[in-house]
């Protein structure tokens, strides 16, 4: 699994700054293809986007590329969809399952994740959001998606063995 220090290292957390939509296609093939290559990632977990979000040009390119990409390299990609996230680690039902609901419950099982949490308590009002806290609750989303996957495959080796 590859860390968050290394993403930074490679500029996975800097792609949305790039202006153009033909160069963040571009640099996002780099940086995917970079971290797989340094890191021997053998699949990509794809957090599949809703409905909406999946018909933006940019998220239709970047799906392209990481296709192509695991065609390229022979890796397993895996689409996983938000709602089942949040549904493995929210199981309070009298609150709505929200991104930031699910970045609380992942500092409150992983404590070192907690300097990433970016501005205001779960409890304050989810009206106001930066685009920083957008891209962090992502970033958390993701980080389920990773954990929901790789506990799927530890119960699935279990239970061969």
């Amino acid at each position: 699994m590859v860390s968050l220090h290394q993403l930074e290292d490679h500029g996975v957390l800097n792609i949305r700054k790039i202006p153009s939509a033909e160069g963040k296609e571009r640099r996002f093939r780099q940086v995917v293809e970079r971290a797989i290559r340094l890191n021997e990632v053998t699949r990509l977990l794809v957090v599949v986007p809703s409905e909406t979000a999946a018909r933006h040009p940019t998220v239709v390119a970047q799906r392209l590329v990481l296709q192509d990409l695991g065609e390229a390299y022979r890796l397993q990609l895996e689409e996983v969809e938000p709602a089942r996230i949040r549904e493995e680690y929210l199981d309070d039902d009298s609150l709505r399952p929200s991104n930031r609901r699910l970045a609380a419950e992942l500092i409150r099982q992983f404590p070192e994740l907690v300097r990433l949490r970016a501005g205001r308590s779960v409890e304050q009002s989810p009206q106001i959001r930066t685009g920083k806290e957008r891209y962090w609750s992502r970033l958390f989303l993701a980080l389920g998606g990773a954990l929901l996957v790789l506990r799927r495959e530890l119960v699935s080796n279990h239970a061969t063995t």
